[in-house]
Parts: C-alpha cells; structure tokens; sequence
C-alpha cells in the first residue's frame, strides 16, 4: 500500500472520530439530558440500566444525582435480605426526576410477645381497637402534609400541605391533583399507617398480608410484603417497630 494511501485512511479514520466527538458534543450542549435525583438509603446499591454505580455505606440515607439520556430508564435500588425496589420511568429534556426508594426486609425480623409479658393485653386491646381512616377522619402524617384514608378496597393519599410545594406524583397525566387513588385490593382494607420515618409510603394490611405500598405511581410503583398470615392487624410502634396481631398471636417486626 502507498504512503499517500495509508496517509488518507489515517486521515479519514481521525476526521471520522473527530465528526463524532463534535456531534456527542453538541448532543451534550443542546440539553437532551435528564436528571435523576436519588435519597439512597443505607447500605443500598444502586443500578440504573443494569449499570452499577456505587452503594451507600453510610449509617443514613444519602443523596444522589446524575444525568442520563432522555428516553426510558430502570432504576434499581438492592441490599442482602431486603426487597429490591425498581422503577422504570421515561424522562424528558430538562427533567429532574426525584426518587425515594424503600426497601422492607425479605424476612420478618422480630420476636413474639408472650401473654406474660406485661404490655400484652394493653397491645392487644390497642391493635383491636384500630379503625380504618375514612374520607371523613382521614389519617393525618406528622409534617401535616399529607392524608390517607380507604373507602372498602381502595386506598386514598391527598396533598393537604403547601399547594406550591405539591410532590410531583400528584401531578400525573398533565395535571395536578389533590387526590390520589394510590391502590385497588382484592378484598377489603383493614388497617392504614404511615411506613415508619415515611409520609410517601403507605402500609396496609388486606386479606391474610400486610403490604408497603409507595404513593407515587410514575413509572413502576412498588409493593413489599411485611407480612403474610391469617387475618393480621398491625400498629407502628414509637420505636418505629411493627407490632402485628394474628389468631391472638403479638409479634413485634423491625421494618
């Protein structure tokens, strides 16, 4: 081959690489690009399109945030012997997509509070004493800001805070409401609370299980089981633990 001719397959293969520098340039300077920001909780991994991106080693949550391609993503969040949580959204130029994932444990931790303990009988009154948030006595979270409530099987969340500091997961399909139909059961609901520390996490108990059920809807919206039984009734705990009542059995659950 000729010095003239490698000289302009050289040439050429530079020039090519240099065109598709300068367009993945201004591909990054027009903008296309979303962000995503994630609370990653502790000792989470993280994984957006099957690509690792680090784990949370700290004892608390952890604040994350990068840039991707707009289009369709899946964001997955996993620790050993919890649930995974995974959602997959479309984003948009100019979008800043914010995530707070939940993880509950795989397999219940906890232990039984025998009849000869002494709080027995005043947990065991409390639990039974329990009634379901109505659209007229709803469920009030701590911060005053949002509200949950069932009417039979389906289960309800409202924005009662700030009206321009709304969560977009109200705002679906080009609007904002107040109102959000977060979840339909097969069967009645039985029991609402906030997830311990939680006011965009529901748990519920329907049927034999009691579920954790995240408020927003875009994208993938995730459940996790906590517990399956009977017929079980629950309570948080002020140490944010779960007190479950079953066929007159108390356990007392880490979530």
């Amino acid at each position: 081959m000729k010095k003239n001719t490698r000289g302009i397959i050289v040439y050429s293969i530079i020039l090519g690489l240099f065109l598709i520098g300068m367009v993945t340039y201004q591909y990054l300077k027009s903008g296309r690009l979303a962000t995503i920001q994630i609370e990653l909780p502790a000792g989470t991994s993280l994984f957006i399109d099957d690509k690792a991106l680090g784990t949370n080693p700290a004892e608390n949550a952890s604040y994350f945030e990068t840039t991707v391609p707009i289009g369709t993503h899946t964001i997955l969040v996993a620790r050993d012997d919890y649930w995974p949580w995974k959602k997959d959204i479309e984003v948009k130029v100019g979008d800043v997509e914010r995530l707070n994932p939940f993880l509950a444990r795989q397999s219940s931790m906890g232990f039984i509070i025998g009849e000869a303990d002494p709080e027995y009988d005043a947990l065991r009154v409390a639990i039974n004493s329990i009634k379901v948030p109505t659209k007229t006595d709803k469920l009030v979270s701590s911060s005053r800001k949002v509200a949950l409530w069932a009417e039979e099987t389906i289960l309800f969340a409202e924005w009662i805070g700030d009206i321009a500091s709304i969560p977009e997961y109200f705002c679906l399909e080009g609007g904002c409401t107040s109102a959000l139909e977060v979840y339909r059961s097969n069967v009645p609901i039985s029991n609402i609370t906030f997830y311990p520390e939680r006011e965009d996490v529901a748990v519920i108990s329907t049927g034999e299980k009691i579920i954790a059920i995240e408020l927003n809807k875009k994208g993938t919206q995730n459940f996790q089981p906590i517990f399956s039984g009977t017929a079980p009734q629950f309570v948080i705990s002020s140490q944010n633990t779960i007190l479950v009542l079953d066929n007159n059995q108390l356990l007392e659950l880490a979530p």
